[in-house]
């Protein structure tokens, strides 16, 4: 039986949190300290808050404000001044799809349809970073690799490199983060 300040951690268990540096509850069954986002969306859902039809509701039934962030996925403001949160709001629904094992390391929140503004409940899974990019269209995922395959110019870093013959100037100039990387931009192409 659930007793307060529990939350679930996978199996129909409930655990009291136990407080550690601060008050940042950590299970000790995951050996895991939650992240404020992740505590913040177990206390919301504990105190009522929920994602009906893509629309957060408070514990009274009122409908939180949702914004977009730079990415363009629909977050919701919630906790209380100065220490709001921002939450994606297709977190909060993998919370109340899936419980604990959203935080499982190395599973992330999908879109089925690569949509970011469905947060249905059908339409969100979680998964593995690979899964997550496959769901994204093949065309989009070409254009992602060839924009990040050419962050420096070859030429213009080789044509610098002959002149100054400096890795570091040349790293610097280009915001080349390894001798190993640049090593190839010089060798390779």
């Amino acid at each position: 039986m659930k007793e307060k300040g529990e939350v679930p951690c996978g199996h129909g268990v409930w655990l009291q949190p136990r407080c550690i540096k601060g008050s940042i509850p950590f299970f000790p069954s995951k050996k895991k300290m939650l992240s404020k986002k992740n505590q913040t969306i177990i206390e919301a859902c504990r105190q009522g808050y929920k994602v009906v039809d893509s629309i957060v509701y408070a514990p009274d039934g009122n409908e939180i404000a949702t914004h977009l962030d730079n990415r363009g996925y629909m977050h919701c403001s919630l906790g209380n001044r100065p220490n709001r949160v921002s939450i994606a709001v297709h977190r909060i629904v993998a919370y109340q799809k899936f419980g604990d094992k959203l935080f499982k390391p190395g599973l992330q929140v999908r879109h089925l349809g690569n949509n970011k503004l469905n947060n249905l409940d059908e339409n969100i899974e979680i998964g593995t970073q690979s899964q997550n990019m496959m769901d994204i269209p093949e065309e989009t995922r070409i254009e992602m690799a060839r924009k990040q395959s050419t962050k420096y110019n070859a030429n213009e870093v080789k044509d610098f490199y002959n002149q100054c013959k400096s890795y570091v100037q040349t790293m610097r100039k280009f915001n080349i983060s390894s001798k190993g990387t640049l090593w190839n931009i010089l060798n390779k192409r």
